[in-house]
């Protein structure tokens, strides 16, 4: 097989990409250019993309390289329902079948479900995707959940855990107004843990506070160890609006 010499590159977007159009067309066309000047001098053979607009960034750079490398997209969500939580959802959507599906050698995607709905969403044909499913290291997960730091005893009798980004995919909402529906039926046997963080952060917390769960529903934030948590559940609730790799 011989050497195989791998080259991470980080694009930086350290720099907010600038709200007004003409800064924003600027700031992507050198994204492009650095991305295609690294791949011509370091004679890249692969480049792995994750997410629609490196993707994207990462097919425009290739298409004028002499020595073109491969392009393998990691599709690791649907993307047609995420594209619809957007106000640019139809211009993502026209980006990704116009530049992305028509340049991108090969698929990875992580489930049987994804495969289907990015083959349908891009119109391309079910062998153009390879399944790879999540690696999950229960050996590793076994020594974490009973190594990890104490965490707050039990309160009530009965307590739920749930893991996830504080996103609309995450239905952390759906799982708030479910919670409301206990109040003055369960309210002495139940305590509730979310465990992670994210943009609906505040939102969340103030919708805790209107339906009355404060003392009752915990946001614990982003936790590197969040299988101590669910050792300590007696239920763990998936909201998802829709997973992956559920």
């Amino acid at each position: 097989i011989g050497e195989v010499k791998s080259h991470a590159l980080v694009c930086s977007f350290s720099c907010k990409m600038p709200a007004d159009w003409m800064g924003r067309s600027l700031w992507i066309y050198r994204l492009v250019k650095k991305l295609r000047r690294f791949v011509e001098r370091h004679k890249v053979d692969v480049v792995l993309s994750f997410l629609w607009f490196p993707t994207l960034i990462a097919a425009m750079a290739m298409r004028s390289i002499r020595r073109r490398p491969l392009l393998i997209w990691s599709v690791q969500s649907d993307l047609k329902r995420n594209f619809e939580l957007h106000r640019d959802g139809q211009l993502r959507q026209w980006l990704v079948r116009t530049f992305v599906a028509r340049n991108v050698d090969g698929f990875i995607v992580v489930s049987r479900s994804i495969k289907l709905r990015t083959a349908k969403f891009l119109g391309l044909p079910p062998n153009r995707f390879t399944i790879i499913p999540n690696g999950v290291d229960l050996e590793r997960i076994n020594e974490l959940a009973h190594g990890g730091a104490p965490i707050p005893p039990k309160r009530r009798p009965l307590r739920l855990v749930t893991v996830g980004r504080l996103h609309p995919q995450k239905g952390m909402d759906v799982l708030l107004q479910a919670l409301a529906h206990l109040r003055g039926i369960m309210d002495d046997i139940w305590e509730c843990y979310i465990i992670g963080d994210g943009p609906e952060r505040s939102r969340l917390v103030r919708l805790t506070a209107r339906l009355g769960l404060e003392g009752r529903v915990h946001f614990v934030g982003h936790s590197l160890n969040p299988y101590v948590w669910l050792l300590s559940s007696d239920i763990f609730v998936s909201p998802s609006r829709w997973e992956p790799f559920g």
